[in-house]
């Protein structure tokens, strides 16, 4: 599953991802698109209804693949949302200046998440 909604240029983050996949080998029956969420809250909720096809009792098992600063949190979020979840990191750009501001939004996003219950968000 490719989650994503709309990114900067209209395209949705799925379908870009999806595409790359597409040009590593994956099959396109393999691929499936969730093209709405537009946080880690709803990819963990719209992927989890997306995989359970609208089963009641339904626990899916997914692998989660972001960079090691947001991994903590979204497992978090996916196993609010009802999925067993494992995380694997990404690799990330040598930039120490990238590497720094996604470091820094992330502990941002946890801070507003005093204000913000992203776990209940994520449940479906």
């Amino acid at each position: 599953v490719f989650t994503g909604g709309p990114g900067a240029h209209g395209e949705t983050e799925a379908s870009v991802m999806a595409r790359y996949a597409r040009r590593l080998g994956v099959p396109i029956e393999a691929i499936r698109l969730e093209p709405r969420a537009r946080d880690t809250a709803e990819n963990a909720r719209f992927s989890v209804e997306l995989l359970c096809e609208g089963r009641a009792r339904c626990r899916p098992r997914v692998i989660v693949v972001s960079s090691p600063y947001h991994l903590r949190r979204a497992r978090r979020l996916f196993e609010c949302a009802g999925a067993d979840a494992q995380v694997v990191a990404a690799e990330l750009p040598d930039d120490i200046g990238y590497q720094l501001a996604f470091s820094a939004y992330e502990y941002a996003v946890r801070l507003a998440y005093i204000f913000d219950d992203a776990c209940a968000r994520a449940r479906r």
